[in-house]
């Protein structure tokens, strides 16, 4: 199709599909996805402004529409302005305007999008993490504005570190910039494609954006964090990366300073390139003549007597430029027994190769497990519990058990049960009733006695409403996530003397019911078993209201854990 370039009084203007040229600062301007009417864009040098005309269903849902004007860009960078929306005849609600980093130029292309939307002229971070997946969002992190006039949320930045996005908006009072989210793009890589977005939501008519103050700049280098989870327990360790992308224009020193949480240790510190020293409560790493992107891992090693949480920040220096690399909260597993609920204590059996833990969020119980399994003649997996005697019910609702952690178990034989066991040993006679990971699926398995090899009765699969991803001739799916899942039912656990009565409850009715026999003496421990079923690895029970009918027995402080 034939370009169009049109020159008014000092206006550049450009209708097409696709157009290239210089317009201000952008090299490059067109319309993305199938719009119903072609895009446009004004520069007016002498109030440094960008009027974009646009159609275009949205910004949003797996591909888009819209019309953007945008520059090639490698490396690190920001990008700024005073964003305005009008709707013309656009969709009044949610025609859009903003800033947007794309990591290529198809309609279902990831992205960070900085918007501004018509009603209101509302700020909110928008994104697409991956090629062809969904739009998401962040409601909570809307900043209001008012319509018709330019608006604290209207003066915005997007910041690149490689692939981490950083959305800003400049307070109208202090002038100063307002961290506002960060998103990560998987799938991001050199050159990526940044500039202004404007989309309709009314595909045929048209919005309009307005861009005054547009800034680009290149940082001569940047540095993002990232870290493999957001909850760790005592004793455990998480890796955490730190990736720096250096021009080649860098021939200065550059010092990396990362501050970890009080009371943890680092370990096994690697730098990609420079040198890094462990100074107590902080790594320092140093760099000189290293362009590209240099990388720098280490452990975080929690400490037993880790408070409820603790933050990883930073900052970096050289080459004329300082800065934060910003905060990470982690959130430690909760240590004090009396946040245990109804139980008592919390420990791993056996030789799991990972160190287990619990947290504990309101009415909702995380137990992390490693472990080969619970099975053959000992066992290995990370067990919450109190110590009972005589007939009693114990039950948990809504389980799920699934991979988890930096070192995520793939087995489909990732397990979650409610156990009663002799003793805490890892040959321990024990009966017990668990779910599966593959396909949440039921079993109920037992060890009649100390060392000897265990057994299970037959397992059934789960009912259909429970993980609708269920496909019995396709031998189910590995680890549905927490949110495939669909939540519900009850497992329980009753005693009568000798005998074990295991079911699993489902809207009301007895969906399992098995009775089998083995023989413990008083008191015995009952409580919730996972095992990751790959030693080493770890996989996360999850669970809610878990109640115990009979009698509990004290135990010694020294056996809490």
């Amino acid at each position: 199709m034939k370009k169009s370039f049109v020159l008014l009084a000092g206006l550049l203007l450009c209708i097409s599909p696709l157009c290239f040229g210089q317009v201000g600062i952008f090299e490059n301007q067109g319309d993305i996805g199938a719009v119903d009417a072609a895009g446009s864009v004004e520069f007016d040098e002498a109030e440094d402004m960008y009027v974009v005309q646009a159609s275009g269903a949205d910004i949003w849902n797996t591909a888009d529409e819209f019309f953007f004007v945008y520059n090639e860009m490698t490396g690190p960078f920001t990008i700024k302005a005073n964003v305005y929306c009008l709707p013309e005849a656009g969709e009044p609600t949610w025609a859009k305007a903003g800033l947007m980093v794309r990591n290529n130029l198809t309609a279902g292309s990831s992205h960070g999008f900085a918007m501004i939307r018509a009603q209101g002229n509302d700020l909110g971070p928008q994104w697409r993490a991956t090629q062809g997946g969904s739009g998401a969002s962040d409601d909570s992190k809307i900043i209001g504005g008012i319509e018709g006039e330019y608006i604290q949320g209207g003066d915005i930045e997007l910041e690149r570190f490689g692939k981490t996005l950083n959305f800003y908006y400049i307070d109208d009072e202090t002038t100063e910039r307002v961290f506002l989210h960060s998103i990560n793009i998987p799938d991001f890589e050199d050159p990526v494609y940044v500039g202004l977005a404007t989309t309709s939501h009314s595909d045929g008519l048209y919005s309009i954006g307005e861009y005054k103050n547009v800034e680009i700049i290149e940082y001569p280098y940047g540095v993002s964090r990232s870290i493999s989870a957001t909850a760790v327990g005592p004793g455990q360790a998480s890796l955490v990366v730190l990736e720096a992308e250096i021009r080649d224009s860098v021939t200065d020193e550059l010092t990396f300073v990362e501050d970890y949480p009080e009371g943890s240790t680092v370990a096994n510190i690697n730098a990609s390139a420079g040198q890094a020293t462990d100074d107590g409560d902080k790594i320092t790493w140093k760099i000189s003549g290293a362009p590209g992107i240099q990388t720098l891992k280490y452990d975080l090693n929690v400490s037993a007597t880790a408070p409820e949480s603790g933050v990883l920040s930073g900052t970096y220096d050289g080459g004329g430029r300082s800065g934060s690399i910003g905060d990470v909260v982690l959130t430690f597993m909760d240590m004090d027994p009396d946040d245990l609920g109804i139980f008592q204590g919390h420990q791993d059996i056996g030789a799991p190769g990972a160190d287990g833990g619990v947290i504990r969020e309101g009415d909702t119980w995380k137990v992390i497990g490693s472990g080969h399994d619970i099975w053959d003649a000992a066992d290995d997996f990370h067990y919450l519990w109190l110590k009972t005697e005589g007939d009693f019910t114990m039950s948990i609702e809504e389980p799920y058990i699934g991979s988890w952690g930096p070192k995520p178990s793939s087995n489909t034989w990732q397990k979650i049960g409610v156990m009663v066991r002799q003793d805490l040993t890892a040959p321990s006679a024990f009966a017990s009733a668990a779910l599966r990971s593959s396909d949440q699926a039921f079993m109920i398995q037992w060890r009649e006695s100390n060392g000897a090899g265990a057994a299970w009765d037959e397992l059934t699969a789960a009912p259909v409403v429970w993980n609708p991803n269920w496909d019995a001739a396709a031998d189910g799916i590995e680890n549905p996530t927490y949110e495939e899942v669909s939540h519900g039912g009850k497992i329980m656990i009753q005693r009568e003397g000798d005998y074990f009565m295991a079911s699993y409850e489902y809207d009301g009715e007895i969906w399992v019911h098995s009775e089998y026999e083995v023989i413990m003496n008083d008191p015995v421990y009952v409580g919730v078993a996972v095992t990751s079923h790959e030693a080493g690895s770890t996989s996360q029970g999850v669970f809610k209201n878990p109640q115990l009918e009979g009698s509990i027995v004290g135990v010694k402080d020294w056996m809490l854990h």
